[in-house]
């Protein structure tokens, strides 16, 4: 007679919540977005899950396109 848990909050009953325990969308069967930054990598691959980067830097962004990520790039604007 009690009603079906949901201990994330998120909506998705946990009886088919695949993430029961982490708040999720229910698009994504109630879990978290797989890619936060829609750059083609999923969150857990990616060095840099919020912001959009190539595969050949790990998901980073790169302006200058020498292929040293900005966040290790000490001059992320010239290419070398």
């Amino acid at each position: 007679g009690c009603p079906d848990p949901d201990n994330d909050g998120d909506t998705v009953l946990d009886v088919n919540d695949q993430c029961p325990m982490e708040a999720g969308l229910v698009e994504n069967n109630g879990c978290p977005d797989p890619d936060f930054d829609d750059d083609g990598i999923l969150n857990d691959a990616d060095e840099c899950p919020r912001d959009a980067g190539p595969a050949v830097t790990k998901g980073c962004p790169d302006r200058d396109s020498d292929l040293v990520p900005d966040l290790r790039d000490a001059c992320p604007d010239e290419p070398k």
